[in-house]
Parts: structure tokens; C-alpha cells; sequence
């Protein structure tokens, strides 16, 4: 009785084999999302580097107020685009 008992328990237990198998999954998919946030706070430090008070960067700065302010010349053709989801 006492074999079966834990028996029983390697597979279905809390720390069991099949409890093993979710934790698996759950560990891929969170090390994918920690990745992307990563790659996410990545772009902003670079954006955000791009904007620092010692140097601005022209192109950038330009960029934000176009898309901001919607300010264009007068010589420029301006293609509004849905943005993306």
C-alpha cells in the first residue's frame, strides 16, 4: 500500500512528473514574454537616449513633433497610415 501511495504520488502529486510537465510550459512561455519585454525596454532606453538634455538627436526630435503636432512642410506630401495593433 505504502508503494502504491507513492507510486501515486510521482505522477500526480503537486511536485509530480505531470506538475513537472506544466511548470515546463509555464517557464517557455514566461521566458518568451521576458524577452520580448527586454527587447521592448531596449527600443525605449534607445529612444530615450536619443532625447538625453547633453544631445538631442535632430531626426528623432523631428520625428515626435511630425507625429505629435502633425506638423509637415509645405513642400512635403504627407500618407496618413492606420497604426498598427
Amino acid at each position: 500500500m505504502a508503494i502504491g501511495y507513492f507510486a501515486y504520488h510521482t505522477f500526480q502529486g503537486e511536485h509530480g512528473l505531470r506538475a513537472y510537465t506544466v511548470y515546463e510550459s509555464q517557464i517557455r512561455e514566461l521566458t518568451k514574454t521576458a524577452e520580448q519585454v527586454r527587447k521592448q525596454r531596449q527600443t525605449l532606453e534607445h529612444r530615450v537616449a536619443l532625447l538625453s538634455p547633453e544631445h538631442i538627436d535632430p531626426d528623432y526630435a523631428d520625428e515626435l513633433v511630425r507625429r505629435h503636432l502633425g506638423l509637415a512642410h509645405p513642400d512635403e506630401d504627407v500618407i496618413m497610415l492606420e497604426p498598427r495593433r
